[in-house]
C-alpha cells in the first residue's frame, strides 16, 4: 500500500466514511483504515487514504468540504 496517502484522520470512525463517500462522489477512489480497538473505543483512530496520483484533488476537496461546514 505504499502508493496510497493519508489525507486525514478522526476519532470517529463514521467521519472518516463521510470524507470518503464525498471524495468518491467527486471521482476520487478512498479506503477507509479503522485502527479504533474493538474492545476498548477510546483508542485509536480512523484513517482516510487516496492513492498518491490522486492526493492533490483530494486535499483540494477536502479544503472545499470544511470551508461549507
Amino acid at each position: 500500500m505504499s502508493d496510497w496517502i493519508k489525507i486525514y484522520e478522526t476519532q470517529t470512525p463514521w467521519q472518516a466514511e463521510l470524507v470518503k463517500a464525498y471524495l468518491a462522489e467527486n471521482e476520487v477512489q478512498a479506503i477507509v483504515m479503522n485502527q479504533r480497538d474493538s474492545s476498548y473505543q477510546v483508542f485509536g483512530s480512523a484513517t482516510v487514504m487516496v492513492p498518491a496520483s490522486q492526493q492533490n484533488t483530494a486535499e483540494a476537496l477536502l479544503l472545499l468540504m470544511e470551508r461549507d461546514q
